[in-house]
């Protein structure tokens, strides 16, 4: 958790997260939760938690496993969108994969950008312009 923070707490807060908190470490848990952070979006009622992996998960995330493969935010405008994509290029524990720009095959008013997450996690921001 503590390598993601500082890319989750000031993303998710441009996606209208709210950070809720630190989540305690359970170590008795047999799956393994280390800590992590709480995000809430008041507005839509969706909350994102986001745990330290443990020791014993030392397989690495990867988006063609079974499970997760990417994540994908709703931006309202374009200029926001660059924006926050401007952001992500200048960090150096994110990697871009594609955009932003306009992606027509997947609709005519379909503008994105992609990138990897310090995790392995693609994340895609959209605006149906």
């Amino acid at each position: 958790w503590k390598q993601s923070e500082t890319l989750y707490v000031p993303f998710l807060a441009m996606m209208g997260y709210s950070f809720k908190g630190e989540l305690p470490s359970i170590p008795s848990n047999p799956d393994g939760y280390f800590g992590g952070g709480l995000f809430g979006h008041d507005e839509v009622g969706t909350w994102i938690n986001i745990w330290e992996r443990g020791p014993q998960n030392v397989q690495e995330h990867h988006r063609y496993n079974v499970g997760l493969n990417h994540l994908a935010f709703h931006v309202d405008n374009q200029q926001k969108l660059v924006e926050i994509a401007d952001w992500v290029k200048q960090r150096q524990d994110c990697e871009v994969l594609l955009g932003p720009k306009m992606m027509t095959e997947y609709g005519d008013d379909y503008f994105a950008f992609y990138f990897q997450e310090c995790n392995g996690i693609k994340m895609e921001l959209v605006n149906h312009c």
